[in-house]
């Protein structure tokens, strides 16, 4: 019986979304002219079953150059200076207690003048 239910409420897997409505643009790769925060958030990701949902936040790449360390990677949402030139790519897993979504993704290129 234990396991039938946690089938049931760990049948689905939640969805990563990373929201960029509070970036100066939306579309998914952002060219920054000057040294802007990147911010994103993880609002509406959402899981089918309605579980509380926790958040891991990682760089799945940045420039060669670039120190950048996440600060509040389990936090629905996270901001970060870029620190050098290049691309840098936002990572978004989230769980619900039963499975891992697949991971969301936002590229933004950091061009300094």
């Amino acid at each position: 019986m234990f396991a039938q239910a946690a089938l049931i409420n760990g049948g689905k897997p939640p969805y990563a979304v990373i929201d960029l409505s509070e970036t100066p643009t939306i579309e998914s790769v952002t060219d920054f002219k000057q040294l802007d925060a990147i911010t994103a958030n993880a609002y509406a990701s959402f899981d089918p079953e309605f579980d509380l949902l926790q958040y891991y936040w990682k760089l799945a790449s940045k420039p060669d150059a670039s120190k950048i360390e996440l600060n509040n990677v389990d936090e629905a949402s996270i901001k970060f200076q870029p620190d050098s030139p290049g691309i840098y790519e936002l990572e978004l897993l989230v769980f619900d207690g039963f499975n891992w979504s697949t991971s969301g993704k936002a590229s933004y290129r950091f061009l300094p003048e």
